[in-house]
């Protein structure tokens, strides 16, 4: 009799404070991001041609740049600059023209013509890092899941390697002046003349 009233008393303890409770979903929430989830292809894609070739946010002119980091480079970053996180690096939508110097395994090596000399080269070769993603401004990890964030950069990198890149081989040669649009960031460690590198968006042969 005494084992009896002790199951009966367990169970109304598990009916009235059940170890495990099940809530339904409020309505409209949205399950948390799944990795993958997000066509990474379609939207590097649509990017790429409305937002980068499209200029949806106003590049940046290469001399303004030059002369703005020369004058105050922690507010030409700002003013300038876009960055995907507290403390990463700024990288720049830079349009303009110059005259190819050099070309090598880094890429074609521009002198633009800027009242202080600034060397800057559009990449040959692999793509790394994420200006084209972050440049604009336009892109936040807010929107999506790191994975697919991270991928997305990837993604349009590959676009330039594929898009551009051959292009820029076939119009550059030593003394060519060529007009481009591309996206980077500034190296200032490197070497004593501050470089700007570009991952080339758009490039054109001038006449």
């Amino acid at each position: 009799m005494r084992a009896l009233l002790v199951v009966l008393a367990v169970a109304v303890l598990l009916v009235v404070f059940p170890p495990v409770r099940i809530r339904p979903l409020k309505q409209g929430a949205a399950p948390a991001a799944v990795p993958g989830s997000v066509d990474v292809s379609r939207v590097a894609e649509k990017f790429w041609s409305d937002k980068l070739l499209a200029a949806a946010v106003e590049p940046v002119d290469v001399r303004t740049l030059m002369m703005a980091l020369d004058a105050d480079p922690a507010r030409a970053m700002e003013q300038y600059g876009h960055r995907a996180g507290i403390g990463g690096n700024a990288v720049f939508l830079v349009k303009g023209a110059g005259v190819v110097e050099k070309i090598d395994a880094s890429g074609v090596w521009l002198g633009v013509d800027a009242p202080k000399p600034l060397r800057a080269v559009l990449i040959l070769g692999p793509i790394f890092g994420n200006a084209l993603r972050d440049s604009t401004g336009l892109l936040s990890l807010n929107d999506f899941n790191s994975f697919d964030f991270n991928a997305l950069g990837a993604a349009l990198n590959r676009l330039a390697e594929e898009r551009v890149q051959p292009q820029l081989r076939n119009d550059a040669s030593v003394g060519s002046p060529l007009a481009f649009l591309g996206a980077g960031e500034l190296d200032d460690a490197s070497a004593e003349q501050p470089i700007l590198k570009l991952v080339p968006i758009r490039v054109s042969r001038q006449q």
